[in-house]
């Protein structure tokens, strides 16, 4: 179900603070730090279903309505920060269609860009709005694609060892970046490593 919950996490526990203006669900985030972050798109099961197309901007204290992106949706792969952000891909219901729709934001305004290669929602990204690496999402055989951005277009780079088709998380760079996540259909908690060239499968030891 939808939520407007927020709380804040000081390093030992959680806080509820301000909630957001709009409630929803599957929502995508950049910059969110304790102080400054912005929530994007995200979908509204009780209005329709439908996708959403409110961005909200935090400032440590509460959340105040920006500007909307251009192309509604959920599911939407979001890094950078709460002043320079790019959010790629998005599933919008209805019509009921995967987006490989691509929005920069530069702290007031949104500007559509060049669309992903392979149009899909959920999935991670990480880095800033001009250097970005998306990797996974639904629907198959989406969940192994990893697409690099250079501040104007997308380009398919290697591919994922295990797809996943749900929702990932990712935090890095362009260059450096660990994913996490459920791969479809065989459920197992895999990790994998960007390294600028490949995804690589990490050998742990406890």
């Amino acid at each position: 179900a939808q939520t407007a919950n927020t709380e804040s996490y000081d390093g030992s526990s959680w806080t509820e603070v301000a909630e957001v203006n709009t409630a929803g669900n599957h929502r995508g985030g950049a910059g969110v730090v304790g102080t400054a972050g912005i929530l994007v798109g995200g979908a509204d099961p009780a209005a329709g279903p439908r996708g959403l197309n409110a961005v909200e901007k935090w400032n440590g204290t509460s959340w105040t309505e920006v500007a909307e992106i251009g192309t509604a949706g959920y599911g939407i792969a979001c890094s950078g920060t709460s002043t320079a952000a790019l959010g790629s891909g998005r599933y919008d219901y209805p019509p009921g269609v995967n987006s490989g729709a691509t929005e920069s934001w530069n702290g007031s305004a949104w500007t559509e860009v060049n669309d992903l290669n392979n149009a899909r929602h959920y999935g991670a990204q990480a880095g800033p709005s001009t250097a970005a690496l998306r990797t996974g999402g639904t629907p198959p055989p989406n969940g192994s694609y990893t697409e690099s951005w250079n501040g104007t277009s997308w380009t398919e780079v290697s591919d994922l060892n295990n797809a996943r088709a749900g929702i990932l998380s990712g935090a890095g760079t362009q260059s450096s970046m660990t994913i996490a996540g459920v791969p479809n259909p065989t459920p197992a908690a895999y990790v994998e490593h960007w390294n600028g060239t490949a995804c690589t499968v990490p050998t742990f030891s406890i």
